[in-house]
Order: structure tokens, then sequence, then C-alpha cells
């Protein structure tokens, strides 16, 4: 997360939330780290999670009766690389499965069909050439390169494959898969997918500005939208909006057929997932992923590696949940507060703290239970 703006400090927050299934819970801050740029060695910034992690599984510490127990972790794909010591952007860069992408048109493609499933055991014991990141051991002619072992597997009763999310609804679907097909709407793609005409335009962003979402959305208007994206790559929570309430009318006019019919498909998909009520439906939603996939290669002839998670999609939900359950969302939220109350003349990760424990007080002083753990007495 980037402190300042045109200054390079950075934080890295580890970042956690206990899973109610009653009420909805707050993340807290587990651990920080401020400077210049990420840290050197991930093992040596992870080691105090690891470890306080096995002190309270050995500990048998309840919540609510409750056993603590690590559920998943949630983050985007480049801190995942980094936490699991994974290349990024390598033929064999899927978390999930031995899927084997190749070079073209400037970037690395992926094939729309699952590889072999990734295991726990395999992960542990380095098995995965071209997956692990190496380093340089040894002097002279005894100097060899060697996979790196990631800090988590310290953690023996997590699954390094499966406890790893890489379904996060907005990295995902909406800043993801969703602009793509924005980008298309508007730029086309040189053949078959033409660029949407003005007058289109101009029609689609009056229905936007005469739209007004429901109070529990936020934000419940909706900006025009400009050939760049500019103010919805700017405005995540604006793409969400877009996709999941007004796309699937407002885009039937806008879109080519071919485009629209890619766009449809992501849209029951993503809709089915985002309900445990649609659970007995869920393997449908893997139909329409394939059929995404189909259409989309045929007409644009490459697929990204956002594109190929799609298959790994189904599983993760009935795994963990609905899509809302697995979203990022929250864990940027608290971020971003973090953030507004740091001032650069002071040292940032004692700000962070004095924030946190001021937090606690209040909640204290209030007499309210509050819905993260608080770390001092």
């Amino acid at each position: 997360m980037p402190l300042y703006k045109n200054l390079s400090q950075v934080s890295w927050t580890i970042l956690g939330m206990v899973q109610d299934p009653v009420q909805q819970t707050e993340p807290f801050v587990i651990g920080t780290y401020t400077g210049e740029k990420c840290p050197q060695r991930m093992r040596d910034f992870l080691r105090p999670l690891v470890d306080e992690v096995n002190s309270l599984n050995g500990q048998n510490v309840t919540i609510n009766a409750a056993s603590v127990r690590i559920d998943g972790f949630n983050t985007d794909h480049r801190a995942l690389c980094l936490i699991k010591e994974v290349q990024e952007g390598s033929q064999l860069a899927c978390h999930k499965c031995e899927a084997i992408g190749w070079q073209a048109h400037g970037g690395m493609v992926y094939p729309i069909e699952k590889g072999a499933q990734r295991t726990d055991a395999g992960f542990r014991e380095l098995r995965y050439f071209g997956h692990h990141k190496e380093e340089l051991v040894g002097e002279g002619e005894n100097q060899r390169m060697v996979a790196i072992q990631s800090a988590l597997v310290g953690i023996n009763y997590i699954d390094m494959v499966e406890d790893f999310r890489i379904g996060d609804e907005e990295h995902l679907l909406h800043t993801g898969i969703f602009v793509n097909l924005l980008e298309n709407l508007m730029k086309g793609n040189g053949r078959e997918i033409l660029p949407i005409e003005q007058r289109k335009l101009e029609k689609l962003n009056r229905r936007l500005m005469r739209t007004t979402l429901p109070c529990e959305c936020s934000p419940r208007h909706f900006v025009p939208i400009s050939k760049d994206l500019a103010q919805y790559l700017l405005n995540r929570l604006y793409l969400g909006n877009l996709m999941k309430y007004v796309g699937i009318t407002f885009f039937k006019d806008a879109m080519q057929p071919e485009l629209f019919d890619m766009f449809i498909r992501v849209y029951w998909g993503m809709s089915l997932l985002s309900s445990s009520y649609f659970r007995a439906h869920w393997p449908v939603a893997e139909i329409f992923f394939s059929q995404f996939l189909s259409l989309y290669k045929e007409k644009f002839g490459q697929i990204s590696y956002k594109f190929h998670c799609l298959t790994h999609l189904v599983e993760e939900v009935t795994r963990f949940g609905p899509l809302k359950r697995n979203s990022c969302r929250p864990f940027d939220n608290m971020l971003n507060s973090l953030r507004h109350v740091v001032d650069r003349r002071q040292s940032a990760l004692d700000q962070v703290s004095s924030t946190l424990l001021l937090r606690e007080a209040a909640f204290r002083k209030s007499g309210n239970a509050p819905n993260f753990p608080l770390s001092t007495k």
C-alpha cells in the first residue's frame, strides 16, 4: 500500500478477520512493515506470523467456543506470489493447476482448460519446477540454483494450494475480466468487434446518469463512461455496481451481440456464485464460464492469466462460500483508513500503532464488545 503520493514510502500490513456466520466482523491488524520498498526477504517478514499462529494453535485458544484456525488467505496476485515464493507471470504461474502458458503477442497466454491439480504435498516438497522461485546458493564451482520454500509451510495444517484464494470478486471479475470487456466495447478488436458508436455511448451515459441504486449500494449514482474508462478505473466500486446491477440491461443495446454474449455468461456465472441460495446451481456457473472462455478465445485469440483463473472459481467458491465471503474489499477499506491517519512528517509505523491503540481504548471506554480481537489488556 503506497502511503504518500509521489513518494516511495510503502506499508506492508498483515490483516486478519474473524469469520462469524452471525455478525459482520471487521479486519484487524496482525503486523505491519513500513519502508521504501517491499521486504527483501518475505521469509523474515512472515516468520513472526507463523510463530504466533503455531503458538495459538498449541495453546488451544478459542473464540466463542470455536478453535482459532486460519480459514484461508486473501491477497491480490502480486502479493500472493510474494508470500508463497512463486514466480509471477511465468509459464507455470497458476496457483491451482499445472497449466502451461506460452509467450504470444508480447505477453503470457494460458489455456482455457485446467491442468493437473497441484497438491499441498507437491508444493511443500518443491516438486513444481518453474513454479517456485529460485535463489543462488553455494560458492565457486559449488554454486547452484535451488527452489525457495515459503515461510508459510511452517503452519502445518494449512493447504499451500487450496487455502490461498485467487477468485476475489473485485480483482478477478470487476477490474480484470469486466474491464477487459469494457475496453473491447470502447476500442474494438480491429476485426469483428467494432468500437462503440458515439450515439450509443451518449445514450448509455444518459441512462446511467438517470439511474439511482438502492441505499445499501455505494456509490448510488454513476458517472459517465469515457473512452479511456478513467473514472471507472479510479473508483472500482463503479465497476462493481455497473457489472452487478445495471449492465445486463444497459449493455444489450450498447454492445455488439458477440460481445454481449460474452458479458451475459460472466454475469450469469457471477450471479449464481453470489449467494448460497443458488448452491445447487453452482456447477452451472462453471458451464457459463467455460462458454465465455471459448467465445472469447474465438474472437480475441488469447487468454490471459486472469481469464484462466475462471476455470478454478467454482471450486474455490464451493470450498470457501459465496463470492462476497472471498472479497478483499473489507481489507482494502481497512488499509485506506490507516493511510488517511498517516502524516509524512512523523514515523508512519508509530502513527499506525497509536491509531490502533486509541481504537481499542475507545471500545473499552464505550463498553461495547468489538467485533475484532483486542491486542492489549
